[in-house]
């Protein structure tokens, strides 16, 4: 779902677009825009974690042989998902970099059907080191949804609580003498 106006950026993928906003139809062209989440239950990826991986490729050179990094995105696509088989991963590529003069450094944002640890995701992803020669090193761990209106639902009279791999909306209390916060509530 998308917010309901563009921003003025126009682009023809979502790598053409900053951050977390996505390249959408509209009306006089592809724009850039802020994703809208959905209600968690019919949401299946729920669970998010960053990815950093660090590739022995020389940024420069990979920019001249791959310019808008499509393979590059590729390879990371599917090292990573291959990985996580047999679940149903998202990966999206925020941003590449040049790491040191001879590597380049890729955030990936990660999505899972299901709550996993970040112990285990990175214990599962750092076995793509031992496999394929040209990654050095994954690094795992927890995005914190509730800087992201497009990663949490909670509503604005809900304050938004990082968990590890998710969050909880938790209704606002006007005194801790009414009581502990319910969770999962809905506020009114």
């Amino acid at each position: 779902m998308v917010g309901p106006t563009p921003s003025t950026s126009l682009c023809g993928l979502d790598t053409d677009c900053p951050g977390l906003q996505k390249c959408c139809p509209w009306s006089g062209g592809h724009h850039c825009v802020a994703p809208m989440p959905q209600a968690p239950e019919r949401n299946l990826v729920s669970f998010w974690y960053n990815v950093t991986m660090l590739v022995k490729m020389d940024f420069q050179e990979l920019k001249q042989v791959d310019p808008r990094l499509l393979d590059h995105m590729r390879l990371l696509y599917s090292l990573v998902t291959s990985a996580l088989q047999p679940l149903d991963s998202a990966v999206h590529h925020l941003h590449s970099t040049m790491g040191d003069t001879s590597t380049t450094v890729s955030q990936l944002l990660l999505g899972l059907p299901q709550l996993l640890p970040v112990a285990n995701v990175s214990a599962v992803l750092a076995d793509i080191t031992k496999r394929v020669y040209e990654v050095v090193n994954v690094k795992v761990q927890d995005v914190n949804e509730c800087f992201y209106d497009t990663l949490n639902t909670c509503s604005g009279r809900e304050l938004c609580v990082n968990t590890e791999g998710s969050y909880q909306c938790v209704c606002h209390q006007p005194s801790q003498a009414l009581g502990p916060q319910r969770l999962n509530r809905l506020c009114e």
